[in-house]
């Protein structure tokens, strides 16, 4: 390797950087550090903590909200399926305990020379046929008991279910009920404005009707020789008047319109309201097993 390519190093024993690391820094100059640099999205441990506690109300409150809007939780009736679904199947499995393989023993020989013995005949070996019956029996028994698990285990989330089904249903009876329930008590607090609307606007008829009429008492009498700019602001005054009195008519009658409207409005409301109730109503018996009479008939609970 020629001179011309070595980097001479520091001298041995000698302190201060090698040349490369000389040049290094002449190329590559460490930035200045800034001590009073804080970066943009940081915050402190204390404002971290104000912030949690400033939004934790607004997080209490949209939670206080959230649960206003659902639905109460109806808890279904409580039903034992397995000691159902053991008691319907009791007899078969009582009919296949008392089940017995009985093998009847051929003693006809020594019946035949020996008639007046008494003792018990003995008793032959149990033959395969008979072992095999006794082990179908047992595995009868055990396979029985297993579809019992079964069905129970069907049953049982098959009823979850349907409590699931029923209770969506009963959300949304629930919420349609509730919005039909602010529907009436908006068209009550209009009817109730309308009332007072209408006792403002017979008032200002009243008072109308009372300066219309008064009026022609102050008509001018040519008897008095009075100018015709008389006569004409007195007409002009009772045009008015005449005027005012037909707007506070029309307002009454509008008025009048309005609660008719309203009333029947609220009748149909009323009747759509009692029919969602009564939704409601029914899947909350579902769930809760109640009876529920359909026609004057009492029907059994579906849960």
């Amino acid at each position: 390797m020629t001179d011309r390519f070595r980097i001479p190093l520091a001298p041995a024993g000698r302190g201060g950087p090698s040349q490369i690391e000389r040049l290094h820094r002449a190329n590559y100059p460490e930035p200045d550090l800034d001590l009073d640099f804080v970066p943009p999205h940081w915050t402190s441990q204390a404002e971290h903590a104000e912030a949690v506690e400033t939004s934790a109300p607004e997080a209490t409150k949209d939670a206080a909200t959230d649960a206003a809007n659902l639905p109460p939780l109806i808890e279904p009736c409580e039903r034992d399926l397995r000691a159902e679904v053991t008691e319907l199947c009791q007899p078969i499995l009582d009919y296949l305990s008392a089940f017995v393989i009985i093998e009847v023993p051929d003693n006809f020989e020594d019946g035949y020379h020996k008639p007046m013995d008494t003792s018990k005949p003995p008793q032959p070996q149990p033959s395969p046929e008979a072992e095999e019956f006794k082990a179908r029996k047992v595995d009868l028994a055990a396979q029985f008991g297993a579809w019992l698990e079964s069905l129970v285990e069907f049953l049982t989330v098959h009823r979850a279910w349907t409590v699931a089904e029923f209770r969506e249903q009963h959300a949304e009876a629930w919420r349609q009920a509730r919005e039909q329930e602010a529907i009436v008590d908006g068209i009550v607090a209009e009817h109730d404005q309308s009332v007072s609307e209408m006792r403002k606007a017979r008032a200002a008829l009243g008072r109308a009707n009372l300066l219309y009429r008064g009026h022609d008492t102050v008509k001018p009498n040519l008897d008095t020789l009075p100018s015709q700019a008389d006569l004409d602001a007195w007409k002009a005054e009772n045009s008015r008047l005449k005027m005012e009195c037909d707007n506070a008519d029309q307002t009454v009658n509008l008025e009048l319109d309005r609660q008719h409207s309203l009333r029947l409005r609220h009748e149909q409301a009323r009747i759509k309201l009692a029919t969602l109730k009564k939704s409601e109503s029914d899947l909350r018996a579902k769930i809760s097993g109640q009876v529920i009479p359909v026609m004057g008939l009492e029907q059994e609970p579906e849960l």
